[in-house]
């Protein structure tokens, strides 16, 4: 007997429910995907004259519940043929119709051809109550079919009357939905094209109807969605009666993140704010909800962790006054329960960020507060690394607000001991933050907090211990070699000075993430390490010695302050650099001669130039700084390859020529250690290139020139090339970096040469990058006049094009 006599045989009717339960298994798991099409068929074509029988409906259901479950599709003919079967009346098979509504919103558009249907025979009846699956079915007809949304619409414009009717808003919804579209970067709608004047008119006078009864009780989830989009589209809409049956709501149930965004879209569409002055007792029923659930619930639901931070993002806007709805005892018990039991839930920090940043200092506990989150034990702050996640900024802006807003009371050796267990001595916002709180505590205390540290050390390898870690009670400090040496490489000239970094409310705070480099949270911060480095080679307790500070890196780092722009840095490398001088004239160090004529050209020198010409900045190039620090390790090493030559260099003359590329660099005068002085060359000239001031300085001595010539060598190693391209790719980022490479080295016709020979799949598509950074970075009217209108077909075709 084949699959369709046997689905069409009178001997299944009565055990239609036990052979559907040993089909489900082998429908959902084990039937290959290709054969249910044909399963499909089969069962169709089993149909007698009175329809499908509750097997075949059963047998429907599972195959429509496997496509939907790996988003694959039937057919359309097929698709049509089961929806033929349903002419005349939609199935009162609960689990069928949830099946197929679920099926259909998962279909892609434009995927069903429906004008061979009667249509009309399915359309709700207003007047007539449906079950939950069965106008989910008819609710995703409208949300696919053109000509059944049609339909709906005249029906629901010619019934008579409303106020007895069944809940149209699920039909509303779909229909609104069908007709309109998210704004893209805002919380609203607006209308597609396909909604015409007409169409937009008979919605608004259907729910400007259904309206009358939709207030008479509290709305249902499906009603919070339909008003979502109302708000936007439908000029009916009574904002006030919406918002007033809101929040006058006290279920529980009432707390999701549905009817926040309807409570935002409410609150801001309306124009005077008093008219949100009702809100209060919805927002006291969400506080007491928070505060319950946190204080309660080990690990938060889903729903939970989603209501809370989109009631934050409410908060967020600015247009509820807080201070003014709840009592301070509230306020303050909410933002206890969720710090003290999720201050790791990045949803609850998020949160109470925004509470805190939108309540008045009066009502806040903010010294409790402020401690208990300096004492937590699982503050985001103590596990961060070199990436930092949106809340680890949270939750330092939490504690630099909560201290600045009782600065005075706040100032105490215990802040002072949790702020330094969490400060990590980078550059980032972070840090930044947490060190103007150091500097403010040290100046109300008239203390340094290096009195607060047990123990020094300068490791060789640090990877995963923080700069200030805690034992027992106890501070210890742990400088990591690694990174003094990267922050050499990476130091940022212009880096803004701490005290001048505006931090006062939550924007700003947020606001000051984009300008952030990379390279911020992997180097040390000199306004803070340079004293600290130089309390410690001061120390009776030689906590660090003239041996140490050379040959891991803090001379090199102080010298790199001389870079700086800002006067502080300056001034704290200059002192770092003297008190190292007055400590190796008394060492006995082997190296201590070389090392010392350095500094002390080094001091002279910028010294005798600020004397001699007042024009001069006091900042030395960049390039100059990484030149001279990188001469302390080789100075410090006898046997390095260069030692002969920087010896040189410093003999030569009694000064040394700060504000010029050191003609040991110039790539002109390479010895016979040729590919390991090219690299360490390229690896000054990449790291010193920071600024406009570099650029210019690179151009007059034909760096970039050079580094050509280099690169076309055929001695020339892969390392060396892969340098060389990330010097051209820092000069691209600096302000008239991409018009001097093209402009004065002629870099796109050099770079279209080395497209035409054998170059690496990786290393053509770098090139290709490359020559687009430029021109994008490039003046462009200025280069286009320069090249006579060539230069974008270059790029074009001889660049992008190959």
């Amino acid at each position: 007997m084949s699959t369709g006599q046997f689905l069409a045989g009178d001997s299944i009717s009565n055990h239609g429910q036990s052979i559907s339960v040993i089909y489900e298994p082998v429908i959902l798991q084990i039937l290959p995907l290709e054969n249910l099409p044909n399963l499909a068929n089969a069962v169709l074509k089993s149909a007698n004259a009175k329809g499908l029988s509750e097997l075949q409906f059963d047998l429907l259901r599972l195959i429509l519940q496997r496509l939907s479950m790996v988003n694959k599709h039937l057919p359309p003919q097929l698709l049509t043929n089961i929806l033929v079967q349903l002419q005349g009346r939609l199935p009162d098979h609960e689990s069928f119709n949830k099946a197929l509504g679920q099926y259909l919103l998962g279909l892609p558009e434009q995927s069903m051809d429906m004008d061979s249907l009667r249509l009309d025979l399915i359309v709700p009846d207003p007047e007539k109550e449906h079950s939950a699956a069965k106008a989910g079915l008819e609710c995703a007809l409208i949300r696919k079919v053109d000509a059944m949304r049609e339909l709906v619409l005249s029906s629901l414009a010619a019934a008579p009357d409303f106020t007895k009717a069944k809940d149209i808003s699920p039909y509303l919804t779909a229909l609104l939905e069908s007709f309109s579209m998210p704004v893209k970067g805002a919380a609203r709608f607006e209308w597609t094209v396909k909604a015409s004047a007409e169409t937009r008119g008979q919605l608004d006078k259907i729910f400007a109807r259904f309206q009358e009864k939709l207030y008479k009780s509290y709305l249902s989830p499906e009603q919070i969605t339909l008003l979502q989009r109302a708000v936007s589209l439908l000029p009916s809409l009574d904002k006030k009666k919406a918002l007033r049956n809101i929040v006058q709501d006290n279920r529980r149930s009432n707390l999701t993140v549905e009817t926040v965004d309807l409570i935002d879209s409410l609150i801001g569409s309306l124009v005077d704010p008093r008219e949100t002055a009702d809100i209060r007792s919805w927002v006291l029923v969400a506080l007491d909800f928070l505060t319950r659930i946190f204080a309660e619930d080990g690990l938060l639901s889903e729903k939970a962790l989603r209501f809370t931070k989109r009631l934050g993002g409410l908060f967020s806007q600015g247009r509820i006054d807080l201070s003014a709805l709840a009592p301070r005892a509230t306020l303050n018990a909410v933002l206890e329960s969720g710090l003290q039991e999720h201050i790791d839930t990045p949803e609850v920090v998020y949160f109470a960020t925004v509470m805190v940043s939108q309540l008045p200092p009066k009502s806040l506990d903010a010294g409790k507060l402020l401690q208990m989150v300096l004492g937590h034990s699982k503050n985001p702050l103590l596990f961060r690394g070199d990436t930092h996640d949106e809340t680890s900024h949270h939750m330092a802006f939490l504690i630099y607000y909560l201290f600045s807003i009782a600065r005075l009371s706040q100032s105490t050796i215990t802040t002072l001991d949790g702020v330094l267990g969490l400060y990590r001595g980078t550059n980032d916002i972070i840090d930044t933050s947490l060190l103007n709180i150091i500097w403010s505590i040290e100046a109300h205390l008239a203390q340094s907090c290096t009195n607060r540290i047990a123990d020094w050390a300068i490791l060789e390898r640090a990877e995963g211990k923080p700069l200030i870690s805690r034992v027992r009670g106890r501070l210890f400090v742990a400088v990591d070699s690694k990174k003094l040496a990267r922050s050499v490489f990476q130091y940022s000239p212009r880096k803004v000075a701490v005290s001048d970094v505006d931090l006062k409310t939550f924007k700003l705070f947020m606001g000051a993430l984009p300008e952030q480099k990379e390279t911020d949270s992997r180097t040390y911060n000199p306004e803070f390490l340079l004293p600290v480095l130089t309390y410690c080679l001061l120390s009776d307790n030689v906590i660090i010695d003239v041996q140490a500070a050379a040959e891991k890196h803090t001379l090199g780092f102080a010298i790199m302050g001389l870079c700086s722009y800002n006067k502080s840095s300056n001034d704290k490398a200059r002192s770092y650099i003297r008190t190292a001088i007055a400590k190796l004239e008394a060492s006995t160090y082997r190296e201590r001669t070389q090392i010392l004529h350095l500094l002390c050209a080094i001091l002279a020198s910028s010294t005798g130039r600020e004397k001699l010409s007042a024009s001069q900045p006091p900042h030395i190039p960049t390039v100059v700084g990484v030149f001279l620090a990188q001469s302390v390790q080789v100075l410090s090493n006898p046997s390095h390859f260069l030692y002969e030559k920087v010896m040189e260099l410093l003999l030569r003359q009694p000064l040394l020529n700060l504000h010029d590329v050191p003609h040991i660099i110039s790539l002109s005068n390479i010895g016979e250690e040729y590919h390991k002085e090219v690299f360490w060359i390229l690896n000054i000239l990449e790291a010193g290139l920071k600024t406009e001031e570099d650029l210019d300085l690179y151009r007059k001595r034909n760096v970039f020139g050079n580094c050509l010539n280099i690169y076309n060598s055929p001695y020339t190693s892969d390392k060396e090339k892969e340098k060389i391209i990330e010097l051209f790719w820092n000069a691209a980022g600096i302000e008239g970096g991409g018009t001097t490479l093209i402009t004065r080295n002629g870099i796109i016709s050099w770079m279209e040469n080395q497209l035409s020979g054998a170059l690496s799949v990786e290393n053509r598509i770098l090139m290709k990058r490359l020559g687009a950074r430029l021109f994008e970075s490039s003046a462009k009217e200025h280069i286009n006049e320069w090249s006579k209108g060539s230069i974008e077909y270059h790029l074009r075709d001889g660049i992008l094009g190959k």
